[in-house]
């Protein structure tokens, strides 16, 4: 592993364009000071657009795009898949976190990761919210115990954990891989997360969250909820909150 960066981000993405434009604003806009490695996985039909963003121009980001092509024993789910891809691509940091394509990140979320991954192996963020935009529900999660893949980070050291996890080929990741037996952190921002799990924003992903007509759903019509969730941010919805 080369250590020219300070921290790798992952990114799956598969047909969510749309989103993963979305996406590049929130690393972008990363209050995190240091040199970021992103490495991005695509596997679907509709290609996202990357590389040489004008998003990430004069950002401190190093873009590494890989194209999986899929292939037609593929699962219907393919995180795993492309989980390997990235790795196998090479990563060259001591730090790892996981930037799902659809889900909102604050500013400052890479920073707070990074600082926690100096002191544990993993670290996340526990009771995830996830808010369907084109429903207009949301609801949080009962997860104590382990944190969703997208609020993970994880040192290098312990990767051989995640590639344990992924010899299993199972679609569900985050629940075997904290309960590796590693120096683990988890923490809980409420009522102001730092990661939110969006849904309903394209290509219908793994979790129940993504159906709209889940029990642990609430109402919010008037975006009251959200807008407490994510401010000013809304407007980054706005396509698929008028759809």
């Amino acid at each position: 592993m080369k250590n020219n960066y300070d921290i790798t981000l992952i990114t799956c993405t598969k047909d969510r364009p749309r989103a993963f434009h979305v996406c590049q604003q929130l690393v972008a806009r990363q209050t995190f000071k240091g040199k970021i490695q992103w490495i991005i996985v695509d596997d679907g039909m509709e290609l996202v657009k990357c590389t040489y963003d004008p998003l990430l121009i004069n950002c401190n980001i190093k873009l590494d795009y890989i194209r999986r092509k899929p292939k037609a024993d593929d699962p219907k789910f393919t995180l795993h898949l492309n989980l390997k891809a990235a790795l196998e691509a090479g990563i060259e940091s001591d730090k790892v976190l996981f930037i799902e394509d659809d889900d909102w990140y604050h500013p400052d979320y890479v920073g707070t990761m990074y600082a926690l991954l100096n002191q544990y192996e993993m670290v996340g963020e526990s009771n995830a919210i996830y808010y369907h935009i084109p429903a207009r529900k949301w609801g949080m999660m009962g997860n104590n115990c382990h944190a969703s893949l997208c609020q993970t980070g994880m040192q290098i050291s312990i990767i051989s954990e995640l590639e344990r996890v992924l010899r299993r080929n199972d679609k569900f990741l985050d629940i075997p891989l904290w309960a590796s037996e590693v120096k683990r952190h988890l923490f809980r921002n409420q009522p102001s997360p730092l990661c939110i799990g969006m849904k309903g924003l394209g290509n219908i992903g793994i979790g129940i969250g993504h159906d709209a007509g889940y029990f642990l759903y609430k109402r919010d019509a008037e975006l009251i909820k959200l807008e407490l969730l994510i401010g000013k941010d809304i407007d980054l919805y706005k396509e698929w909150l008028e759809s």
